[in-house]
């Protein structure tokens, strides 16, 4: 007998007819079988997730939505399902298959707190449903109609930080809310001393006290037996993502003797840390002598003495991502040219900084790699080339792996040239915009150009939106497409030619807000200031990811902003608000976001008439004196949507 006073009697017969591929197995049964089963615990135990395979979790990344989601594999029939993400609400708000023609009749879901009558049931177009709220932390049964054609059932949400479920003294039937495989007696609290889960082969369901010798899995329910009520905490690390140029920067790495003039050197360190490779102490001293002498700021100075080949930090330097300790780390790779001090430069950097390395095993150059820091990257096939004992799948699989990137556009070289790096020719300016430079109808590439414009032009960037594609005109080869951007700088090799106020123009118009400062230097087609510098993100940074509402919006209707605010210096959060008006109004209504979990907030703009445009931004601080805001810029270039 189960403590809450249901039976558990499972019927041998009917176990072997039902789990021997029978018609349950494969949806045939009436969807009035399980409310008219004598014990309904018993089928959903038994038929606790029919699919074979792990569900996959996927992103806006890779399917146009406006906020992550999670797939689950399903069959026509009874399928046993959980979903890792934030949604809540009644069954048909949640279990929606938000873009896709997935349909289903049933879910249940077992309740200890009404012993006398545990199974609530919510059925389409019933008037006694008894199972009007569901959530990430309960294990449900679902009766699939009709699985659709990607055989997947959608459910939009945020992923979590931490869930708590509530155990009740008993049996419990509960979610997994995490993406993270991990042993039962590492998660479970210790008031668990029986669980229940679902095998393919006899005898099928398992009852077992051994709690580490069950994985608990992604999308998966169980059966969780406690003797005493308690609060069991689902702790879902922080997922591996790689840092973008234009987020918040505490400095920029060079080596010394330099590539970049002393101008540029004064311009990072007014506000930033210069980071300065040099080779001994000696060289340290002559540099900064002659740091001094050309009116860089000393005090913005730091030294790594370690010996290097080449000015290029760019397509050497470390690659940076925040792991799932929620720490910044470094990504090391093998450096594609035989420079063996260059290539051990990243390890020198994170034992500058104190910081842990981990290794790629994929040739690369940072010039051919360029990310949108939501897990969206950009190469040349060089990429393939220069990795050619690697399968294409394995060097994607490889990126995703290390970086966490999910969609990895590897695309021709538009410039036809020698180097084949990505940033002679195009740039992220921002997750959902890219600078791609324009030539004259007559020139050479201009055909292998227009192409790669067309390409991304046709790609959905991670808001779930098409690239905004800009252009810059270089009809020389000038290489205005390989910039620093700096915070809220941008740092632009310009050639002292007459289309240089053009090239400035076009980065002022495609991001707002920022300065755009031009250098000249002895720069290249193919080798410029982005080549010969690489920023360091601030460590400590206060972190906010938002998707952006996409419009046009119902007109009444509050819209949610929602919101991950991830503060990595270890101070807390003393502010997060939502800074929203209309496009004809002089000033920001200010709404305080509330928290929903660990560092998920949310917060509502009213609803509005049709035909309006709302503009808004998202605001937050902490205690260690950062202010940030999404976008980075703010005011100047905010997020915007219609109302219908």
């Amino acid at each position: 007998m189960r403590d809450n006073s249901i039976t558990r009697i499972f019927a041998i017969g009917f176990i072997i007819a039902a789990l021997m591929f029978s018609s349950i197995f494969m949806g045939m049964v009436d969807t009035q079988s399980i409310d008219s089963h004598g014990t309904p615990e018993t089928a959903a135990h038994l038929f606790y997730n029919v699919t074979d395979s792990p569900p996959a979790e996927t992103g806006p990344r890779s399917h146009p939505a406006p906020s992550p989601h999670y797939d689950t594999p399903i069959i026509s029939g009874w399928n046993f399902i959980s979903f890792p993400v934030t949604a809540a609400g009644s069954p048909e708000s949640v279990l929606n298959d938000a873009g896709g023609d997935t349909t289903w009749s049933v879910v249940k879901w077992y309740n200890p707190q009404t012993p006398a009558n545990p199974w609530k049931t919510y059925r389409i177009g019933a008037t006694t449903n008894d199972l009007n709220y569901i959530d990430n932390t309960m294990g449900l049964w679902v009766y699939i109609t009709d699985p659709g054609s990607d055989e997947m059932l959608s459910v939009n949400g945020e992923e979590p930080g931490v869930t708590q479920i509530l155990l009740y003294a008993g049996w419990n039937l509960v979610g997994y809310p995490s993406r993270v495989q991990v042993s039962a007696s590492e998660t479970l609290p210790l008031t668990v001393d029986i669980m229940s889960y679902y095998q393919t082969l006899s005898p099928y369901i398992i009852d077992t006290a051994d709690l580490a010798g069950v994985t608990l899995e992604t999308g998966h329910g169980y059966w969780v037996h406690s003797t005493s009520d308690i609060t069991w905490d689902v702790v879902n690390p922080e997922p591996i993502r790689q840092t973008a140029e234009f987020e918040r920067m505490q400095g920029v790495l060079i080596r010394y003797t330099l590539g970049i003039s002393y101008d540029v050197i004064a311009e990072i360190a007014e506000e930033d840390i210069v980071y300065t490779l040099v080779r001994s102490t000696t060289v340290m001293n002559q540099a900064i002598n002659f740091y001094g002498n050309n009116g860089v700021n000393l005090a913005n100075c730091e030294w790594i003495i370690a010996d290097s080949d080449s000015y290029w930090t760019r397509d050497y330097g470390p690659w940076w991502i925040t792991d799932e300790n929620g720490d910044f780390g470094i990504v090391d790779f093998p450096y594609n040219r035989p420079r063996p001090a260059d290539n051990a430069v990243p390890a020198a950097v994170a034992s500058y900084l104190g910081v842990p390395l981990d290794y790629m095993d994929v040739y690369h150059a940072g010039g051919n790699y360029m990310t949108d820091g939501q897990g969206i990257s950009v190469s040349t096939d060089l990429v393939l080339e220069e990795n050619a004992g690697l399968t294409e799948t394995q060097v994607r699989q490889l990126h995703k792996d290390y970086l966490n990137i999910d969609t990895y556009h590897i695309v021709p070289d538009a410039n036809g040239e020698y180097i084949k790096h990505i940033d002679c020719w195009a740039k992220y300016l921002d997750v959902d915009k890219i600078m791609i430079r324009e030539v004259p109808v007559e020139h050479i590439q201009y055909d292998e150009i227009e192409a790669a414009v067309d390409y991304f032009e046709s790609q959905i960037s991670a808001y779930g939106t098409p690239y905004q594609v800009y252009r810059v005109y270089t009809p020389n080869d000038e290489p205005y497409s390989n910039c620093l951007i700096l915070n809220d700088k941008v740092l632009l090799p310009i050639m002292g030619g007459s289309w240089d106020d053009e090239a400035i123009a076009s980065y002022q118009a495609a991001m707002p807000g920022y300065e755009i400062i031009g250098f000249t230097g002895t720069w290249e087609s193919t080798d410029a200031l982005h080549c010969r510098t690489r920023g360091i993100p601030d460590l400590g940074m206060l972190y906010i990811q938002h998707f952006p509402v996409r419009g046009p919006k119902p007109d009444s209707e509050p819209i949610e902003i929602k919101a991950k605010i991830t503060a990595y210096s270890g101070s807390d959060i003393t502010a997060q608000e939502l800074c929203w008006k209309l496009s004809t109004e002089p000033t920001y209504h200010v709404v305080p976001m509330s928290q929903v979990t660990g560092n998920q907030y949310t917060a509502f703009i009213p609803g509005q008439v049709p035909g309006v445009t709302i503009q808004y931004y998202i605001h937050a601080s902490d205690a260690s004196g950062r202010d940030e805001t999404n976008p980075l810029i703010g005011i100047p270039d905010p997020h915007v949507f219609t109302v219908t």
